[in-house]
């Protein structure tokens, strides 16, 4: 019941910081204290560094010293941040994992592990997660892109701003959606957002599509925009289904999505006093919502026309 962790903490992590602490210190001239301050670790562990590497490595000391190396040289030209070096170390981490020096270190000291393919197997059920939601954040950034080309954003956006929501295939809760944080806004008739989409960023929003994903599993994203009658009428116009949620009846869109009968691809929150009317768009993905909201903003300015 010991994962490779624990090895990585032992043999790995050590030996490589006491290396790029060697580099440093006898090669660039840094003192400890500077080395401990940067590597994020005390002047007493930055001090025994020689004796570290002195002490026996079940690691590679080839593949220790070129990662040091490398790592010490980019610490010294200042070129390296935070986010990269530790996106290198563990890359070297994985990479050791993946029937090398960790894996070997790992079955030899519990034999029951001889013939383990967790990490590998591992990595390659992550790949396939992680390619999953790097579409996600594309088409959430693309579908964005689509809808601040139209000027005219103001028609269509509630007061209490909005956002695009979209959530990975098969989702298991709200960290399985993805939206912008802070919401999308409007600036000068467009929208805009105000930063980059994250996982777990739209709780409300987020909740409303899990509900609907539940019913159609086609269904993995969402918007929402403003509920009146000119925007009622856009929606019969584009035969769009939609249904209106009863207020008398219930105070929670959730639960309403749930017990609602038949398909739809639009539910509307009517509203009532300190609760701003607003309607909820639905598609297969964020740029198939964008499409749909785009549609009905040219059967609004058709109308006003």
């Amino acid at each position: 019941m010991r994962p490779p962790c624990e090895l990585v903490s032992r043999f790995y992590l050590p030996q490589l910081r006491a290396r790029i602490t060697k580099e440093l210190v006898e090669k660039y001239g840094w003192n400890v204290r500077q080395v401990a301050n940067t590597l994020k670790i005390s002047s007493t562990a930055a001090l025994r560094y020689k004796r570290i590497i002195r002490e026996r490595s079940r690691i590679s000391s080839s593949f220790l010293d070129k990662l040091a190396e490398n790592l010490a040289s980019k610490i010294a030209r200042n070129e390296i941040s935070d986010e990269e070096f530790i996106r290198q170390v563990c890359s070297g981490c994985l990479i050791l994992r993946l029937e090398s020096d960790i894996c070997k270190i790992h079955r030899k000291e519990i034999p029951e592990l001889k013939n383990c393919r967790v990490c590998s197997g591992l990595f390659t059920e992550m790949e396939s997660i992680r390619a999953d939601r790097l579409e996600v954040i594309e088409e959430l950034n693309s579908a964005l892109k689509l809808l601040s080309g139209y000027s005219n954003f103001d028609l269509l956006i509630p007061e209490v701003r909005t956002n695009i929501v979209m959530c990975v295939k098969d989702p298991k809760g709200l960290q399985d959606v993805a939206a912008f944080p802070g919401r999308i806004t409007s600036i000068n008739g467009r929208a805009v957002a105000l930063s980059q989409p994250e996982f777990q960023a739209s709780k409300h929003i987020s909740k409303i599509l899990l509900a609907m994903n539940k019913k159609n599993q086609n269904i993995r994203a969402s918007m929402c925009i403003k509920f009146n009658e000119e925007i009622e009428k856009a929606i019969k116009e584009s035969k769009l289904k939609f249904v209106v949620m009863d207020r008398t009846k219930y105070d929670d869109i959730t639960k309403f999505i749930e017990e609602a009968l038949g398909d739809f691809d639009a539910v509307a929150d009517p509203g009532e006093k300190n609760v701003e009317p607003v309607v909820y768009i639905f598609g297969s993905g964020a740029i198939n919502v964008v499409e749909r909201v785009l549609e009905l903003a040219k059967f609004l300015e058709k109308e006003r026309n």
